[in-house]
Formats: C-alpha cells, sequence, structure tokens
C-alpha cells in the first residue's frame, strides 16, 4: 500500500503556488511500468529501508538505491565521496581516475586493525604481467616495517627481501633462500642469503 502525501497548491504573496508532491510512503517497492508519478518524485519503501526515485515520467521509471547498497548504470563523483560499508565495482573495465596534482592523488587506506589486509587479486590472468604496477617518468617505492620487507611467493614456496644496516648473520632471522641487504657493507658483504630459515646468512660477494 502506498500514501500519496500529495499537496498541489498552496498560498503565496500574490497567487497560488505549485508545491511539490511529498513522498510516497509505502510497505513494498515501485513497479516500473506501472506506478506513476512526477519526475523527481521519492518514494520510500519502508519494509526493506530503501527509496526510489521518478527518473522518467512518460514510461514510469524508478531509479533505485537503498540504505545498505545501491545500483547504477554510471557513476561520476565531482568533489567527494563517503561510502560507508565498503564500494563494490562489478562490470567490464573499471578504471578510477584523479586530475589532483598533489601527494595522494589516489589513496587506498585501511584502517581496521591488526589484521586487516588489501589485497590486489588477478583471478585468471596467466600473463607475467597480470598485474602491472607502472610509473612513466617516477620510480616505485614499496615501504614496509622494519624487519619485515618484502616477501615473495609462487603459492608454494616463499621468501622475502630484507633491509638493513649491518650484518644479519646470527642476528636477523629469515625464510631459506631470502636476501638481505646491508646498506653499510663493503662491496663484498652488502648482499647476503639466508640458507636454513633462522639466523644463518652467507655473504654474497
Amino acid at each position: 500500500m502506498g500514501i500519496n502525501r500529495n499537496i498541489k497548491k498552496g498560498y503565496g504573496l500574490t497567487a497560488l503556488l505549485d508545491i511539490f508532491p511529498l513522498p510516497i510512503v509505502s510497505d513494498r517497492a515501485p513497479v516500473s511500468g506501472k506506478d506513476a508519478g512526477l519526475a523527481g518524485l521519492v518514494w520510500i519503501d519502508q519494509t526493506n529501508s530503501n527509496f526510489y526515485i521518478m527518473a522518467n515520467e512518460a514510461d514510469k521509471t524508478w531509479v533505485s538505491t537503498g540504505g545498505g547498497a545501491g545500483v547504477f548504470d554510471s557513476l561520476t563523483v565531482t568533489n567527494l565521496a563517503t561510502i560507508g560499508d565498503g564500494l563494490t565495482v562489478n562490470s567490464g573495465t573499471t578504471t578510477i581516475v584523479s586530475h589532483d596534482n598533489a601527494p595522494d592523488s589516489i589513496y587506498l587506506h585501511a584502517d581496521g586493525g591488526v589484521n586487516e589486509t588489501i589485497r590486489l587479486h588477478s583471478d585468471q590472468g596467466v600473463g607475467r604481467d597480470s598485474i602491472n604496477l607502472v610509473s612513466d617518468v617516477g620510480g616505485v617505492t614499496v615501504s614496509a616495517a622494519a624487519g619485515d620487507g618484502l616477501t615473495l611467493t609462487n603459492g608454494v614456496q616463499t621468501a622475502q627481501i630484507l633491509i638493513g644496516a649491518g650484518s644479519p648473520n646470527g642476528i636477523v632471522t629469515g625464510l631459506r633462500g631470502s636476501l638481505f641487504i646491508d646498506v653499510t657493507g663493503s662491496a663484498a658483504t652488502i648482499l647476503f642469503v639466508n640458507s636454513d630459515g633462522l639466523q644463518t646468512w652467507t655473504a654474497l660477494s
């Protein structure tokens, strides 16, 4: 059942004025092609906590969005968008573009707790570049907490690339086959490889 709180006229200073109707409040969703209304009219489905907007009077098209999710053919953000519970994009090619000439012009940030992760996942790509990081005129920086370094895995074997000052032998624990770069080492002791998965490192001279 829908309740159309329809107020068509109101008293102005010199004449009656048109007043846009208040939202239709209902326990169901509107049916496109059947339920009519003025363009821009709002329909509220209280049962499912969704609201709808009449987008086309001629063919009675309602566009829906909800408190927890939304369906869009396209979305253009010209200033700032805040999405509280997450954003899901399901389409062909998805491109995120920023024209802001400033640091962090595109910034992916997780801040939920110690178990959080950020993952870039190519599910079916078989090429060596199925995930491709490209910087046309600059470099690429990877930063990690001291002692953690960069972890590489093929899904079976895993190794690390670690950076520090001084020899890691007997001090730093690493995975077997991992590399350690001593930024203070000489030409003969600048690169080490881990041979036991513990703290044994051999300089690669």
